[in-house]
């Protein structure tokens, strides 16, 4: 069968061929000509920037600064000395499992790398009954220490950093019976703890949380005039008449007494360190070094 071409004119394809296309359909348009209004140079395309590299070097030496500005040397200063302890307590509070890892994260934010604490039975020489012969005792090694570190070691697992606020209406009560029994506020309203470098003695910055800042509040205003006591470990360490609501909810902390220490910005590292923690359950009653 022969195919008519009548009313068929020979043109270009859809398809980039030649062929016939149908003079009904309309008469494809030529794509127009894109003129280009782009400089000669951003059409030979991206110029390489010389100075990239110079700007990346400035960026990473920046930042290397700002980190090493940041950085801080570790509350333990680090040397060749290794010590073992074990330690106990004679409250029932005092419970060895639930010791032990407090222990543990203490000694880790004090900068010692992987400390060894863990619960134990007491030895079987020290054992009365079978049933004497559950962990009550926390063993303690740590490595990679200074030697003069022994006794900041020490202070990190036997102090309690337990925090009080208390309210008296006294108004010159005995500091050392007005301020002990429930207190109003607690390590458990502590937001945030900081020490305060450059002080003659160790001083401690205490930042409230939202309720523990209401709280502070709402006892300050209904006790205008009576005497305000903050402790720690059953020691005063501030015992103000209150003068006006606090609403800031920081609390300031100053320990010991001028010229005690010879080291007070690391003291206020320490207490604010575990005052920023929970508190231990009981006070340790003996440590002893193995």
């Amino acid at each position: 069968m022969a195919l008519s071409t009548t009313g068929i004119r020979p043109g270009f394809s859809r398809c980039g061929g030649f062929g016939m296309v149908a003079k009904s359909m309309p008469r494809l348009q030529e794509r127009p000509t894109v003129t280009s209004h782009m400089t000669p140079a951003l059409r030979r395309g991206p110029r390489c920037d010389a100075t990239l590299p110079i700007r990346s070097a400035r960026l990473t030496l920046a930042l290397v600064v700002l980190v090493a500005g940041c950085s801080e040397e570790p509350l333990v200063p680090r040397g060749n000395a290794s010590w073992s302890w074990r330690l106990g307590g004679t409250s029932p509070d005092f419970h060895a499992p639930m010791v032990a890892p407090m222990l543990k994260e203490r000694l880790r934010r004090a900068g010692i790398k992987d400390p060894k604490v863990h619960a134990a039975p007491p030895p079987l020489r020290e054992a009365k009954t079978p049933g004497s012969l559950v962990p009550s005792q926390v063993h303690v090694d740590v490595q990679g220490v200074s030697d003069e570190a022994k006794d900041l070691v020490v202070q990190l697992i036997t102090q309690v950093g337990r925090l009080g606020v208390h309210c008296v209406d006294e108004p010159n009560p005995r500091l050392d019976d007005a301020f002990h029994g429930d207190p109003a506020l607690t390590n458990a309203h502590v937001e945030r703890t900081k020490a305060l470098k450059g002080h003659s003695r160790p001083t401690v910055e205490i930042t409230l949380t939202l309720a523990g800042t209401n709280v502070l509040w709402k006892l300050t205003r209904e006790n205008v005039g009576k005497r305000l006591g903050i402790t720690v470990d059953d020691m005063v360490i501030v015992a103000s008449v209150i003068q006006t609501p606090i609403e800031s909810g920081t609390l300031e902390l100053t320990f010991g007494r001028q010229g005690d220490l010879e080291d007070p910005d690391r003291t206020a590292r320490l207490w604010a360190l575990l005052l920023g923690l929970e508190p231990l359950p009981a006070q340790p009653t003996w440590l002893e070094e193995r």
